[in-house]
């Protein structure tokens, strides 16, 4: 009995743990309701993105490829935390030929949006 406590109160510990970790406890990304979220929160307007008709934006750079180039774009930074930082902290790097500091804001949204949002930019 006293082992089972134990168990119960050590999964109950990871849970919180879990939800205080970075990111929220946000649930896996999901690129279909990522290109939702690119959509409603307005990116279309400063992002190209060929993919998404609507994206014909120039002030800030284009995102076709920028699953695979996210991980080049700051040294040692893995490519869904470089887009994660991107959206949270849109100064932490300006891609170069950009103005610095950027005019974008940082993304507004829950934890799970931004997760979508980033597993859908991963696929571009």
């Amino acid at each position: 009995m006293v082992f089972r406590s134990l168990a119960i109160l050590i999964a109950a510990l990871a849970l919180v743990i879990a939800a205080c970790a970075p990111g929220g406890g946000a649930g896996a990304g999901d690129a279909n309701r990522g290109r939702t979220v690119f959509e409603q929160k307005g990116c279309p307007t400063c992002h190209a993105l060929s993919s998404v008709p609507s994206a014909t934006g120039t002030i800030g750079p284009p995102l076709n490829g920028i699953g695979a180039t996210a991980a080049n774009r700051k040294p040692g930074t893995a490519a869904a935390d470089y887009i994660r930082e991107s959206e949270t902290s849109p100064n932490a790097f300006v891609v170069d030929g950009f103005p610095s500091p950027s005019s974008m804001i940082p993304f507004a949204g829950s934890d799970q949006e931004l997760s979508d949002l980033v597993a859908f930019l991963l696929t571009q």
